[in-house]
Formats: structure tokens, sequence, C-alpha cells
């Protein structure tokens, strides 16, 4: 092993030396959609547009990401005596007694988020120019634009749609390719929304979401440079066309500096100055101000895991996923995945707007599975797992700016249990309200879902670095802090303190009571899950209070100190495994999809393979135990194993998980599927494949170890990965073959670093701007 510090203006040679050809990240088919989660989507971040076929017709999803139903969060008076009542039973050992007096008494039965909703849809009629014969579709990430190819037997049509980042609408495309004019006709609607209709030049639906949900206005202005329009029977009729282009704005009355109010801008004047914008602008300028959007995101990360075959690289996607179920190699279809992944980021985030749902932007259902809304025991936080890693992470912005507007309803949500502080329930919409959501605390009865959430705000400091942002969130990590505090209770016996009732979501338990009966259960105290958050919770408010220079004498700082060597450790069953619960209880489904008691090696930090040799060896025992029970059963879970298995430095079983998860839950468009289809998968995904390439979260003897190739799975054999991002600001190109590791490093602040591979450490300092090349022998 060597490493030469050195400052040069570019140290990326040794990387290229090696590089293959990356994914040229282009999805294609040559047959239409058939149902929405087949068709390929646009986004900028606001706004989002999915193409499919549907009876024939081209429909167009059109989803804004403000566009929710209402449902009000009823106040349980009793809450707070009842919430004591459940510590008494786990302090007798009575779970199911605790279990049941907590759905009863503490969760509401009507507690619910408002569902996601689609804004419209835009239906495109081409039968008068006959039936389509040769169908090519293409999503080219690159450029942000979908493309639609159709063949008649006089000619055919084309279709081509982009979200436009700059001018904020969605833009559509129709072209004649043969010697017949366009002869179609469009129309637009959605479920409980006025029917379409013309205002001047443009057309209009106008509603709101349900429940006196969000309202909203979705404006449409067609150019038609030649030909005939004509609105007739609540359709737009086109003919004798060459071209037409579509233009859509969607404005709405939420205000996300006052989520619970409605704001009162002029719908109509904020659509038609977006609308006036993108007309005088044009479509082929649009059209490079896209492509220029996505190309320069995207290129910021690039990894090549080997070369597919080039008649391979010729199928249609469905073809390759096909032929990767079968057995075969393609490693380009797993960076082209992993670009996915990071194509949804930038699709459905931006600063400024709201974080992405369950769905990210794009759902056509009024009620969608899970109200398409952000679920906080897992789900919305691993939309947000490959952000910094891949040098996106201005886009974790949406995430950390939405956690710290949860602050007032998480205030309201504690004070109601009889406690200080934060915390939150299960999930929420984006009135960021705190949801139990029904009356199932086995699936939703933590109360550290909040707490979790909390963790990507220190997170994005310890990427980007940026104080002012760390200032922003000290109010929320300080009140997080007061609940945790003045939630803890003393364990009988021990004088340790343990967390109070909650659950692992979202599993249940059997147990003996102390008779010997065989009992159920969901609820119970100290659940490692809790015991584990709630350590890092003051763990992070301690490091923001170092890094902002909080007096050291602060009370809640202070009240931490006293707290945290008194704050019980996870148990180990008499087996190794790393146990759930502190009580003897054992899982009800032996393979279940959450992995909650793992939470400490990936995404937590409290467990590591160079410090906690004997936690991590008990967390290898519960996964691998798991996982030989049928775990990983739906996309997401299988994402979170890949990153769980590269915390464990070992490639090889995090590559089962890769080929279980491109094998069983992708789509033909690459959308993970629960089933149904849910984005987090997708996202789980890229930061799986991030994460067995470069690793940052371990803290060695004060610094930061920066770990390169942990897990690399056994058929990369060769490869790269040009600009990873780093905890404590690196960055990193990264490259291998079958003799040696070569990593060329920037860093964009101050800082000392351990550099680490198979266990080998070596210190490394560089000062903002410096650059480093690194070689290990493998």
């Amino acid at each position: 092993m060597k490493i030469n510090s050195i400052i040069l203006p570019c140290l990326a040679c040794l990387a290229q030396a090696v590089l293959g050809t990356p994914s040229d990240c282009i999805l294609k088919d040559n047959v239409p959609a058939s149902a929405w989660d087949h068709g390929y989507g646009v986004g900028n971040g606001r706004l989002g547009a999915l193409s499919y076929m549907d009876q024939g017709q081209t429909v167009i999803l059109l989803n804004e990401k403000s566009i929710f139903a209402n449902s009000p969060i009823p106040d349980v008076p009793e809450r707070a005596s009842a919430f004591r009542e459940v510590i008494k039973l786990c302090q007798e050992g009575k779970y199911d007694q605790a279990t049941e007096t907590y759905s009863q008494k503490v969760m509401d039965k009507w507690s619910f988020s408002g569902c996601f909703q689609p804004a419209g849809f835009v239906r495109i009629d081409f039968s008068k120019m006959g039936a389509p014969g040769k169908t090519n579709r293409k999503l080219d990430m690159r450029q942000g634009l979908v493309s639609e190819e159709y063949t008649t037997s006089t000619g055919g049509y084309t279709m081509q749609m982009l979200a436009a980042p700059t001018t904020d609408c969605i833009a559509i495309l129709l072209q004649a390719t043969g010697r017949d004019n366009l002869d179609i006709s469009l129309s637009a609607d959605r479920p409980e929304t006025d029917s379409l209709k013309q205002e001047e030049n443009d057309f209009v639906i106008s509603g709101q979401a349900s429940n006196g949900g969000t309202r909203f206005e979705t404006r449409f202005r067609l150019i038609v440079p030649q030909g005939k329009r004509e609105f007739r029977d609540g359709k737009i009729h086109v003919e004798q066309a060459r071209q037409v282009l579509l233009l859509v704005s969607i404005a709405t009355d939420y205000d996300m500096q006052n989520p619970t109010k409605p704001n009162h801008h002029n719908l109509v004047q904020e659509n038609k100055k977006i609308l006036d914008q993108a007309e005088k602008q044009g479509w082929s300028s649009m059209v490079r101000q896209t492509s220029q959007h996505f190309s320069t995101l995207l290129d910021r990360c690039i990894v090549d895991l080997g070369d597919s075959p080039r008649d391979v690289l010729e199928l249609t996607t469905p073809e390759r996923i096909k032929r990767f179920q079968l057995g075969e190699a393609d490693p380009d279809l797993v960076e082209l995945l992993f670009q996915f992944g990071r194509y949804c980021v930038i699709s459905c985030s931006r600063p400024g707007t709201l974080p992405s749902t369950l769905q990210g932007i794009w759902n056509p259902d009024t009620t969608p599975p899970w109200e398409s809304c952000f679920f906080l025991n897992i789900n919305c936080q691993m939309n947000y797992w490959p952000v910094e890693t891949t040098h996106l992470g201005e886009y974790h912005k949406p995430f950390t700016d939405f956690v710290i507007g949860l602050l007032p309803g998480g205030q309201h949500f504690a004070k109601e249990l009889g406690y200080e502080g934060f915390c939150f329930a299960h999930n929420t919409d984006c009135r960021l309200g705190s949801n139990f959501r029904f009356f199932d605390p086995g699936a939703a009865g933590t109360l550290l879902n909040g707490a979790w959430a909390t963790s990507h705000l220190l997170e994005h400091y310890r990427y980007g670095g940026d104080k002012k942002e760390l200032a922003k969130a000290l109010p929320m990590l300080r009140e997080n802090v007061r609940f945790i505090l003045s939630w803890l209770e003393e364990e009988p016996g021990t004088g340790k303190l343990i967390t109070g009732p909650g659950n692992s979501p979202e599993m249940g338990f059997s147990y003996k009571d102390k008779d010997g009966n065989n009992k159920s259960g969901s609820i119970s105290t100290g659940t490692t899950h809790d015991l584990l958050l709630a350590r890092e919770v003051m763990k992070n408010y301690e490091e923001a209070c170092r890094e902002l220079n909080v007096p050291s004498n602060d009370p809640i700082r202070d009240k931490v100190r006293q707290t945290l060597p008194r704050l019980a450790m996870p148990t180990i069953n008499p087996d190794g495994r790393l146990a759930e619960w502190r009580n003897g209880q054992e899982e009800t489904d032996k393979g279940h999809r959450h992995l909650s008691h793992c939470y400490g090696l990936f995404p937590g930090n409290e467990f590591d393979v160079l410090n906690t040799p004997d936690y991590t060896e008990a967390v290898r025992k519960s996964l691998d135990y798991r996982c030989a029970n049928g775990s990983g059963h739906t996309g997401w879970s299988s994402s979170w194993i890949i990153s769980l298995y590269a915390a464990l430095r070992d490639g090889e079983h995090a590559e089962k998980f890769i080929d279980k998860l491109m094998k069983e839950k992708i789509n033909p468009n690459l959308f993970d599927m629960h089933p149904p289809f849910q984005i987090d998968g997708n996202f789980g995904f890229t930061a799986g494949i991030a994460n067995c390439l470069l690793q940052s979260q371990i803290v060695k003897d004060g610094k930061r170890v920066i770990s390169v190739a942990p897990a690399l799975v056994p058929s990369w054999e060769t490869g790269s990965a040009q600009g990873m991002c780093t905890r404590g600001g690196l960055i990193v190109n990264l490259s291998w073959t079958r003799n040696k590791i070569m990593a060329d490093i920037r860093a964009t602040r101050n800082g000392t670093f351990l550099i680490e591979y198979k266990g080998a450490l070596k210190p490394l300092t560089l000062k903002s701007g410096e650059k480093s090349s690194i070689e290990f022998s493998r």
C-alpha cells in the first residue's frame, strides 16, 4: 500500500486508465406501455409527467408535488394517561395487554394521512391516423427526455416529452413523420374535478383534492404553427398539422411556509406567466436546457462495473431484464439501474419543494397505496440515502427542510402524550401533522420516526459542512433530545435507562407470560430500534453543539453527557444474534422485510467493523437469520439488505440481493415493485451500489475513516466509480483491476482522515482544494 499526497490540477489518469464504457443512461422498449407503472416518466422536482397507453390512446399522467387530500388529525384527550397505563403493563410483562391498550387508547383508528393525488390526465387520440404498427419508446435520462415513435400504414407520428427545470412546465411535442398530417384529438380529465374548458387561447381543468385538500389549476396551451384547431365536445381537435406543441403548467394554493393554511396566490396568473415564458422560449431551447440540467447532474457520478456484450446493449430494456433473470451477466444493466435511481432523485426532488413520496412524483390514483404519502419508519428516509454519496447533495434539501418543518406537529404530538420536546408518529402528508395511521401498533407504534428523520440533518452537514444549515437544524435537534430525555425510564433491577413503549417496525413478537402461557404482542419497552435511535439522537446533538461552539454548560448538552452512560445498550441473544427486544421475545415473522434492530449498522453508525466487532457480528447473525427465512421479499427490503451487507464488507452476499432485486422486483421501465410500485427500492438500490464502492460512516480515534472498495462484488473484476463523495468533504475517483485499487481524492474542505482498505489504515491530511493519489494492492 502506498499513498502520495500531492497538489496537481488533475490526478484522474490512473482512474481513466482502466475505465470501460459506462451505461448510456437510456431505457428503451418496442411495445407501448400497457400500464402506467410500465411507462416512462419525466420530472423537474415539482412537476411530473408519465406516458402510457390505455384503450388505444396515449395517456399523459400529470402530477404536482403538493396536491394532497385533506385528512384532519383528531386529538385524543386521554392519550397521556393511557400511555402511562401502557408503561405499567410493560413493566409487569403484560405485553399483550400493553399492545391492546396502546391500540385502543393511545392510537386513533381514524388517523391517517391525506393521499397524494394526480393533477389530471391528458389523453391523445391518434386513431384517425391508422393503427400503429412498429413502436419505439425511449427514456434518455441524460436529456431528461421521453421519446415515442409509432409507424402506421401511411406514415407515422412521434411524441417527445420533458419537464422543463427552468420554465417549470411540462412540454410535449407531437409531430407527423409520414405523408399524412396530424389528425388527432386531445382531452384532459381528473376524478372529482371540473371538465376541460377553454379560456381564451388556453384550456383549463381546475379543482381541489379530496375532503377540502389542495386547490389547483392545470392549464394547457396548444401551439399549432399550421393546421386547424377546434374545441368541441370537451376535446381539442387538431387537423392538417405537421406538429403540435402542448405546454402544461400546474399551480396550487399550497404554502410551504404555512402548510396548514392555503396561500392566496392567483393560480391563473401564475400559470399564464409560466406558459408565456415557455412559449417564448420554445421547444428547442427547453430541450437544450433540460439536457444540460440532467446531463450535468448525472455526469457528476459515473460507475463502470464492467462491459456488457455489444449485442446485449442493442436489446430493449425488458429483453435485458429477462436475460438477467435467466442468469446472464449484464453489468451495464446494473449501472443503468444505479443511474436510474439518481435520475429519479433529480426528477422527484429539488430545493424548495416537498420531498419524494412513496411513489416519487408519479401517481395516477386518488386513493393510492399507503396514501402515497411520507412514511417515516424507513421509506421516506430511504428515498434520500443515495443523494450525498453520489454527488447530489443539494437534493437532500427537500427532505432536510421538510424534517425541520415537522417541528410544530411533533411538539404538539409529544405534548399530547405528556412529554417534552418533539417526537413523531408513523407518517404524514404535506400539512406535516403527526399521524399514527390507523390503530395497529405493530405497524405504526414507534415514536422515534422523527428521530430517524432528524439523523439526516447531521448527515447533510457531515457531507456538505454548511454551519448555517446546521444552525438552522439545531432547534429541531434540541427538541428531539428533550423528548428522549423526558421519555426514558429506569429499568427495574438494572438501574439502566431504557426507552419507553414502542414497537420494532413493523414486527410482532411472541413470549411466555409469568405463568408460562404463550402470548403475543408488538409493544414493549427498550426495543433495540428505539435504544439505538435514542443514543443516536443524543450523540448527534452533542456533535452539532461541538461544531457550532455551543457552550459546554448548555443545560441540555450537560444532561446528554450525564444520560448517555446510563442508557442501556441492546442485548445479544444466546445464539449470538442481536436481540430485537430486551426480554426474550421472539419475532413472529422470522423472514420479515423490516430489519429495524439492525439500524445501528446501517443507516445508523453505532456499530461498525472497526470499533464494535462483537455487535457487528451479532448484526451479521441476525441478518443472515432473517434472510435465510425469506427477508428481502420486497424491493426496498432487498435494497436495505444490500447496504447492510456492504457495511459488513460482504460483497458476495450484497451481490445476491442485487441480483434478487433485479430479477424479481424490477418492472420493464425499471420501477421498483414492493409490489406495487414503491420508489424507495430504486433509491435504496443506488445507495447499496454506492456503499459497496465507498463508505465514510466510521470514525476511529477521532478521525473520519474513508473505506475504498469495502464490498466489491465478486463479478466486478475491474471497474471504476467517479465523482463519489464522503463525509468530511472528499470527492473520490475510484478504479480497480484484479491486482490493485486506485483512487484520486480531492478535498473540498480541510480535514484529516484515515484511508482504509481491508482493515489497513493510513492517515491523510488535506487542505481544501488539495488532491492525493492513492494505490492499494488487492
